[in-house]
């Protein structure tokens, strides 16, 4: 259910799916209701930031049956030598964009997209809050594509979708009706202000991932 309003989430998810994502060429990567344009629609342009291929091996990913899903690779980190930032002017640009609205979100993601050749954002009103908000979505959802966390904290901020009372983390323990996200030993092995035991400390003792 959507935490906002109660209702079942649609059959296609707003702000998901990385399958041949694209940008029109007025700028609009995301319809009003959070849908990404994808190379389907007339005129887009394919969105570099998001590489990924559909592939096939052993049968598997050609799609034509419900045990035959088409398999999709990224190709954003496919060597050892592939960089993976800590840090990106991209992410303090998004910030500042949140922070500020109005025209200076759109003048700070036109930077992101002139940097990668795309096409500019000029189907947006600066006073256009509620769309400026959809555009900011879908481009920190694709600016960081398998950049960890930083996608993370968007979705909790602006209440999108998580895979909630479905699933199983790396222990096989379900995520029992929340949201959950379980972090590597290490995290608290090598925090002095933490042991294993304050794991899952934060979750309601009948939700808690960790037991």
């Amino acid at each position: 259910m959507n935490p906002l309003d109660g209702q079942p989430w649609p059959a296609v998810i707003p702000y998901t799916g990385y399958w041949d994502l694209a940008v029109l060429p007025d700028g609009r990567a995301v319809s009003d209701t959070g849908h990404p344009v994808t190379l389907a629609d007339a005129g887009a342009v394919a969105d570099a930031r998001v590489p990924a291929e559909q592939t096939a091996s052993g049968g598997i990913g050609t799609g034509g049956g419900p045990n035959n899903y088409p398999l999709w690779q990224q190709q954003k980190y496919v060597n050892r030598g592939d960089d993976i930032p800590l840090a990106k002017w991209e992410e303090a640009w998004l910030i500042r964009a949140q922070v500020l609205g109005g025209q200076t979100a759109i003048d700070l993601v036109n930077d992101i997209r002139t940097a990668h050749g795309l096409p500019q954002v000029t189907y947006l009103a600066a006073g256009d809050a509620a769309g400026i908000q959809n555009m900011l979505i879908e481009e920190i959802r694709r600016t960081h594509f398998l950049e960890g966390g930083r996608y993370w904290s968007a979705k909790l901020r602006y209440d999108l979708w998580f895979p909630r009372a479905e699933g199983f983390d790396q222990w096989n323990l379900g995520y029992q009706g929340g949201v959950r996200m379980t972090y590597p030993a290490g995290e608290f092995t090598l925090n002095p202000n933490l042991t294993e035991n304050d794991r899952g400390t934060g979750c309601p003792a009948s939700q808690t991932p960790i037991v």
